[in-house]
């Protein structure tokens, strides 16, 4: 889905998810190359990503922790 997203929508604001996708996709399939290179292409066009910045970190103001860039539901 991420690659079709890449592939039909290049000018969509949802590149970058479709990207995150990808990458979190072939992490956990084990399949490191294409990991390595989604993360290349991840980290050169959207640096500050949330996939890439590190651990969920919680928030000053209630301790709360952050919710995953992925999860939108309650």
């Amino acid at each position: 889905r991420g690659r079709n997203v890449i592939e039909n929508y290049p000018k969509t604001t949802a590149v970058a998810n479709a990207l995150a996708v990808m990458l979190v996709g072939y992490t956990l399939l084990d399949m490191s190359d294409l990991a390595a290179d989604t993360r290349r292409v991840l980290e050169l066009n959207y640096p500050d990503h949330p996939v890439l910045t590190g651990p969920i970190t919680a928030d000053s103001e209630t301790g709360k922790p952050h919710k995953p860039w992925y999860q939108f539901w309650e």
